[in-house]
């Protein structure tokens, strides 16, 4: 008890000397009903001219914004995302701002405000408190703890000077006007809008593979086409599946089969050097690393039901804090019965549901898609599939957690449209005020939909930038080995679940330009089972190895270890895979293998990577920071070597024929 008390009185201590060295900013512009929270807890307007410190607590409401000077590094404030926390917090949500500008355009700002040049307010530090010069604040004690971390670190302990549950029912009061101002829009007439036949992908004949036959001397033939090897009936005796994973040219006959277990070393020819071609116009751009939306306003923990209800998404297991309390029921899909629904989400007992939600998202580092699929399953489960309370709640959920979202119907039926980042194919699409929305669920072509929306709302991004979390459900062995190097040879395990979350995926473009549908995948990291297993193997046999050696390697494994098929032979359409795919399916493409090697030299041996695409067909090169002969293309002063994984047995710089990388595009990756 007695530490407790001591630790206690140290962080008192320890708080009062941060709040007595707070940066104090000066008010410049209040636009809307902007207010502040004083020591006893009161609500007053905050004005043009009042000075506040890190720790007031500031609510901003719906198309309120402020601006805030600080004379002591010259920077400028901006706070136009809606919440109510210490400007500390609010200085954390992405949607805020901070500018820098010169100190002669701050004391004149505060100058213009105090009709001087200097600013002669009173200033106290005190936790949550704003002084003015009709005003004087008590100082109180330090007596609370506080969830406020605008990242969801909701274990953080914030001392203001008031009680929690003072400070729980402020946030329930803002998220309650909140969902009030929300519904009051669901009341209005709801527009008739006609969707967009859905966005189909160009059909490309797909270059088949070529191979370069070595012969027995290890002297490199004219390279053949892959119809020509089927015509020559080099598909050969059937093998049994150890050895089909091992090595593809075991799927092609007798005659390169006997020289996989004693391959010498190929005669390789000179290839003349390439004239420089710069492809700076043709370059696509790198898509923008894009972060989860912010939430509506800050949750607080801890009120609410306490019951758990469990549900199971991609085979993991997930739990949230929702009982029978919780359950409503939609009287009809009439404008004032979806409004009085929304508003009742307000309840107190939905506040731990919430909570629960955005802690997920953030610690199983959820992709935006991949949170939507787990908040879609816990509301199939609880309301029932398909059900127009699953859709009103999931809708919810989603808009609450800050992404961008319109409601439409149909008939009897309600419908989410999801506002995207990126130009979604084969879902049909609605444009509303500049924004493209699409039914994930439907291929409805009219609704009636409601435009009711929140400030600050994010579009969905179908970027994933951190390896999912699903539980691990191992697939079979499979060995992959190299037909040059037969000794490298890995063994690999990929995960079942991610392969079911993957099977989901929407295919898309950047800025609808169609070189950029293969972004989302080469960005996408390898999974973190994959890498534990894999990469230490990969490690283990090119780290002994210079740049071009260790290229080669990777490039002859995936070459000739991976076996190559047609997409619509195997799949009926064409489909990318991810990293993770390419290893777990059997078969694989020349886009999935370029893919993957980009991916494999970028993890492995830190070189840059582009991808390179030739009518047909996607191959991919290497920015190589020591000297490698072949063809290149060049970029922004770097040469990256070509290196094509479905160029079967062809060594780094060599370009498959019919390809020309004069003409060819290129696709930058992270």
């Amino acid at each position: 008890m007695k530490s407790r008390i001591v630790l206690f009185l140290c962080l008192s201590v320890l708080m009062i000397a941060t709040a007595q060295a707070a940066t104090q900013l000066t008010v410049t512009v209040v636009k809307g009903k902007v207010t502040y929270m004083t020591g006893q807890g009161q609500r007053l307007p905050l004005e043009v001219g009042d000075i506040v410190d890190e720790a007031t607590v500031i609510n901003i409401p719906f198309h309120g914004s402020l601006e805030m000077a600080d004379r002591s590094n010259d920077k400028k404030y901006s706070i136009n995302a809606p919440g109510r926390a210490p400007v500390s917090v609010l200085l954390k949500d992405n949607r805020n701002s901070v500018e820098k500008l010169t100190k002669d355009y701050i004391k004149s700002t505060i100058g213009q405000l105090t009709g001087n040049t200097a600013v002669k307010g009173e200033v106290v530090t005190q936790p949550a408190a704003i002084t003015r010069k009709m005003e004087t604040v008590k100082k109180s004690g330090f007596d609370m703890e506080l969830d406020l971390d605008m990242n969801f670190d909701m274990d953080m302990g914030l001392n203001m000077g008031f009680t929690g549950e003072d400070l729980i029912d402020e946030y329930r009061k803002f998220r309650t006007e909140c969902l009030q101002t929300y519904a009051n829009f669901f009341r209005e007439a709801w527009k008739s809008y006609s969707g967009e036949d859905p966005l189909k992908l160009p059909e490309v004949k797909e270059l088949p593979p070529q191979f370069i036959p070595v012969n027995a001397n290890g002297e490199e033939g004219e390279a053949i086409s892959y119809e020509q090897a089927l015509a020559d009936g080099l598909r050969g005796e059937t093998v049994g599946p150890e050895e089909s994973t091992s090595s593809w040219f075991s799927y092609i006959g007798k005659v390169i089969k006997r020289t996989v277990k004693n391959v010498k070393q190929k005669i390789k020819k000179d290839r003349p050097m390439p004239v420089d071609k710069v492809h700076d116009e043709a370059v696509v751009e790198i898509p923008k690393e894009v972060k989860a939306p912010i939430p509506v306003s800050p949750v607080p923990g801890g009120s609410g039901v306490n019951t758990p209800f469990q549900f199971n998404v991609f085979g993991t297991d997930f739990q949230v804090r929702l009982n029978d309390e919780c359950r409503f029921k939609l009287r009809s899909v009439a404008e004032d019965a979806v409004a009085d629904a929304i508003q009742s989400f307000s309840d107190k007992k939905y506040d731990n549901l919430l909570y629960d939600c955005l802690k997920i998202r953030r610690d199983f580092k959820l992709s935006d898609w991949a949170y939507y699929q787990v908040l879609k399953e816990l509301t199939d489960k609880f309301c029932g599939k398909g059900t127009n309370e699953a859709t009103l709640l999931l809708g919810y959920l989603y808009s609450q957690s800050g992404y961008k979202l319109r409601l439409g119907r149909s008939d009897d039926r309600l419908l989410l449209l999801l506002a995207s980042q990126h130009t979604i194919f084969n879902k049909v699409c609605y444009k509303i005020e500049g924004d493209r929305f699409y039914v994930i669920d439907s291929n409805i072509k009219s609704l009636s939909i409601s435009n009711a929306s929140f400030p600050n709302e994010t579009g969905l991004s179908l970027a994933i930038a951190d390896a999912q979390k699903f539980n691990y459900v191992p697939s079979p062995t499979r060995t992959i080995q190299a037909r040059h190097y037969p000794d490298f040879k890995v063994t690999i395990h990929t995960n079942d679940n991610l392969m079911s979350f993957y099977d989901t995926y929407l295919r898309s473009t950047i800025n609808d330009n169609v070189m950029t549908q293969w972004s989302v995948y080469a960005n996408t990291p390898i999974s973190d089972d994959v890498r534990e297993e894999l990469y230490p193997q990969l490690h283990a046999y090119l780290d002994s190895k210079n740049q071009v050696e260790a290229v080669d390697c990777l490039l002859n494994l995936i070459q000739t270890g991976m076996p190559y098929e047609y997409d619509d032979k195997i799949w009926g359409r064409d489909r990318v895979f991810f990293p993770d795919e390419t290893l777990y399916y059997p078969y694989c493409d020349c886009e999935d293998r370029a893919i993957l090697l980009s991916r494999l030299v970028r993890d492995i041996l830190g070189l840059k990577t582009i991808l390179i695409y030739y009518p047909g067909h996607l191959a991919m090169a290497v920015g190589f920071t020591e000297p490698v002969k072949g063809d290149y293309i060049l970029y922004n002063g770097v040469k990256y070597v070509i290196c094509d994984p479905t160029y079967i047995a062809a060594d780094p710089g060599k370009t498959m024929d019919g390809c020309d990388n004069s003409t060819a595009q290129v696709i930058l990756l992270e």
